[in-house]
């Protein structure tokens, strides 16, 4: 199944979820990543990057999702 990144507009086959703007993004527009826990990751990309509140809540993170990436997909 092909999508499409929603920073870059690329075709992309896997699409990891910003846990911020909760965006699909592609590993181009992904700009850090972090094991949360074992099965959980937590994935930054380049325009929350830029924003400095998200960015210092990204690096400060101590085990704990953001709001917005605990909350469940729509798709449940």
């Amino acid at each position: 199944m092909i999508m499409t990144c929603d920073r870059c507009k690329r075709e992309i086959f896997k699409a990891e979820t910003c846990g911020y703007c909760k965006r699909k993004i592609c590993v181009n527009c992904m700009k850090s990543s972090q094991r949360v826990k074992k099965v959980n990751r937590l994935v930054i990309c380049k325009d929350c990057w830029s924003n400095t509140r998200r960015r210092r809540i990204f690096k400060n993170n101590n085990g704990m999702m953001p709001v917005a990436a605990t909350q469940r997909p729509s798709y449940y």
